[in-house]
């Protein structure tokens, strides 16, 4: 089992809105569980297909289990790291090639650039200004490899959209950036 890994840098962190209790690990377990179900038992609806070596980036990690789900479907040698504002959620147990930081996505080490094959996040909506979406957006290209890909799920709220129009589609967004 890994450890937890605490940001090496000040970083502007945003605060998480939410309690990082009991409760609120239920409540983003079902959420899961839910989208899941939604998308047919698939935890990704891209055609990708990793490899031995490729890295994989969850952004807003949460209780880590999109994570965990989605590593019993690779070969052991694919790494995936999450990342949340908050340690409070993570889980305490997880196989060797997942790891946990506290990190905003909206500034990220410096050292991750063109790092990642696949980078998956969900539901960062209401912990976003439309500033910070920009600069999210920014970061999540930045650490993507040539031919990697992004997947965003993520919804408008009360008819409003901050996310930028490039990286956006109603409900989901994915592709593959060369």
């Amino acid at each position: 089992m890994s450890s937890i890994i605490q940001p090496t840098h000040t970083d502007e962190m945003q605060v998480y809105i939410m309690p990082a209790d009991q409760g609120e690990q239920e409540r983003l377990d079902m959420q899961h569980r839910l989208i899941v179900k939604l998308f047919d038992s698939k935890l990704s609806i891209l055609p990708i297909s990793l490899k031995e070596g490729d890295r994989v980036l969850e952004c807003g990690a949460g209780t880590g289990i999109w994570m965990l789900e989605f590593a019993a479907q690779l070969p052991p040698t694919v790494q995936i790291h999450g990342i949340d504002i908050t340690s409070g959620l993570f889980p305490t147990s997880y196989p060797d090639n997942i790891r946990f930081t506290v990190h905003s996505v909206t500034s990220l080490p410096e050292s991750w650039t063109s790092s990642y094959n696949f980078l998956h996040q969900r539901f960062l909506i209401g912990g976003l200004t439309k500033d910070m979406w920009k600069s999210a957006t920014m970061e999540m290209f930045r650490v993507l490899v040539k031919g990697g890909w992004i997947e965003l799920l993520e919804t408008a709220v009360g008819g409003t959209n901050p996310i930028p129009r490039y990286s956006y589609s109603r409900f989901v967004a994915g592709g593959r950036f060369c």
